[in-house]
């Protein structure tokens, strides 16, 4: 679900019988950049998420997936996501 004005994206998927809420949060345009993943009903303020950046190049084309702090565990924190190390 999408907000009017907001560049973040949130839905909730089922992997594995386990239910998940996804985050995407957008560049200026339509292309994402973060997307993180939890437990459904985790805060954004805690460490249980699961996040990566994708990078874009001039053409709009995705170009990498990195890693939060170069890790793919559940340790982070979506209100974070901008101060972590891309890897």
């Amino acid at each position: 679900m999408t907000r009017e004005g907001d560049r973040s994206a949130n839905a909730v998927i089922y992997e594995n019988n386990r239910k998940y809420t996804i985050k995407i949060d957008k560049d200026g345009g339509s292309n994402p950049v973060y997307i993180g993943k939890a437990k459904a009903g985790t805060l954004t303020s805690q460490t249980f998420w699961q996040i990566f950046k994708i990078t874009w190049d001039g053409s709009n084309d995705p170009t990498d997936v990195k890693w939060a702090d170069s890790v793919t565990t559940f340790t982070k924190e979506w209100d974070e996501r901008a101060s972590y190390t891309y890897a």
